[in-house]
């Protein structure tokens, strides 16, 4: 039978005047310290909504955000603003436009909810605007500041931006801001050389906490206000990226330096719960790629090992986040499971009926999988 994949959609120090926290982070020695293998008890499959006007399109250029009962999805190829969902994948409405008048956005770059409002952000070449709208679709602000971010969400000050390795516009690769976009600190120097930008979802929040990780790293940091703690550090072993892949002056140079070792390994996606710490991370060797996914028990300090052939017909990896000490949400599209349906329906589905109502141009489906 063939194996049925879900692939992810999809965060040192501080700056100078900050000191390292005394505690250290969390190291999990990926390949020698890992049990094989972890399964889900249960699987319930959510079908979003399919209105014409909410349409979500790529999964590749999709942005999706879960906060306060409500699924937010936005295609950063489309004009359509950011189409609204219940957690039971029921349309609610659309939110925001695409323009340059004042109170509409370019494009999206990323965007969050918190409570009853959302926000855009939008880097154009110069600085960034975050736009905000109420859960209606009213317009409510438009901020600007001078950091030209990719990823961002909020603290209790107001703004933490991410820039990427973007020197040297920028000399550190976090910046926190005030509610106006004022810099009030930055974090992370950017002590490479590269001047290469890789555009990515940096941070993940859960409950209060915010993660931040990014490409090439094997760090995941806690942002607090104006300090980043490292909080786990992925020992990849000999397929570590190199400090030499820094040096060069842009993203080609360093990989030419990874092709002259065994292989390469950084985090690419991360979530946590109370209870567990999950990531993903691609494995590139020179007789093919394979997609790890790490589960990480907190409670009892075990850290298990999913690995998977990297293939293109295969159903894709794209977790979202958590819902529970135990429960991963996942992407899929409806076409992937009727082309693999038998194969599908050997998962421990607890609505297997769904299955019958599907068409294959519909929007993706959540997969709730509940971990044994």
């Amino acid at each position: 039978m063939k194996r049925i994949i879900f692939l992810l959609l999809l965060f040192v120090s501080a700056c100078s005047q900050h000191n390292e926290p005394l505690k250290g982070p969390v190291v999990l020695d990926v390949f020698n310290s890992s049990e094989p293998g972890f399964s889900f008890k249960s699987i319930e499959l959510i079908p979003l909504d399919t209105p014409d006007e909410a349409l979500v399109g790529d999964a590749n250029q999709l942005k999706v955000y879960i906060d306060n009962n409500k699924i937010y999805i936005a295609n950063r190829n489309s004009s359509s603003g950011i189409h609204v969902f219940t957690l039971g994948g029921e349309y609610i409405n659309t939110v925001g436009e695409q323009g340059e008048g004042p109170e509409e956005f370019l494009f999206i770059h990323d965007l969050i909810a918190h409570g009853d409002t959302l926000e855009v952000m939008t880097n154009n070449g110069t600085s960034t605007h975050v736009t905000g709208f109420n859960i209606n679709g009213g317009f409510l602000y438009k901020i600007e500041t001078d950091v030209r971010a990719y990823s961002f969400e909020k603290v209790t000050s107001g703004y933490v931006f991410a820039t990427s390795y973007n020197y040297p516009i920028h000399d550190s690769r976090v910046y926190v801001t005030d509610w106006s976009g004022e810099v009030i600190d930055s974090l992370l120097p950017n002590t490479t050389q590269t001047t290469s930008v890789v555009v990515e979802d940096n941070f993940v929040k859960e409950g209060k906490n915010i993660y931040y990780r990014e490409f090439f790293k094997d760090t995941v940091y806690t942002i607090n206000e104006n300090i980043a703690t490292p909080t786990y550090v992925l020992d990849f072993g000999e397929y570590a990226i190199p400090k030499e892949f820094f040096t060069g002056d842009d993203l080609q140079s360093g990989l030419a330096v990874l092709n002259n070792q065994k292989g390469s390994a950084f985090v690419q996606g991360y979530f946590e719960s109370p209870q567990m710490a999950y990531f993903q991370f691609n494995l590139q060797k020179s007789d093919g790629v394979t997609v790890n996914e790490l589960l990480y028990n907190k409670n009892i300090k075990e850290l298990s090992i999913e690995t998977i052939p990297y293939i293109d017909d295969s159903f894709y990896k794209y977790p979202l986040t958590t819902v529970s000490d135990n429960k991963l949400v996942f992407l899929v599209y409806p076409y992937l499971i009727l082309n693999e349906r038998d194969d599908f329906e050997q998962l421990p589905l607890s609505n297997p009926e769904i299955l019958n109502s599907l068409h294959e141009n519909d929007n993706p489906i959540l997969l709730i999988c509940e971990i044994n």
